[in-house]
């Protein structure tokens, strides 16, 4: 499968945006010469929650399990969530 890049915007065709508040500018001519892929859950082992997405945009509702506690305040960003 092939994803174009509108680079107008830097949105991927075809993939839900869903904004973050936690992002800074990239720095004037900066180029991207780095991906890192990460692969969590949240809570650890369960998937398809929709609780990392709500991390990444501070929504996770921190007493709805002991685990998120632990994280509770950590602000993060995703630029492509697969």
């Amino acid at each position: 499968m092939t994803f174009a890049c509108d680079t107008t915007t830097g949105l991927v065709g075809g993939a839900q945006f869903i904004p973050s508040p936690n992002f800074d500018e990239r720095p004037p001519g900066t180029d991207i010469d780095l991906l890192v892929l990460h692969g969590i859950s949240l809570p650890p082992n369960e998937f398809g929650n929709g609780c990392v997405a709500r991390l990444f945009t501070n929504c996770l509702p921190w007493e709805a399990h002991p685990y998120f506690q632990q994280i509770e305040g950590m602000k993060v960003s995703s630029h492509l969530f697969i």
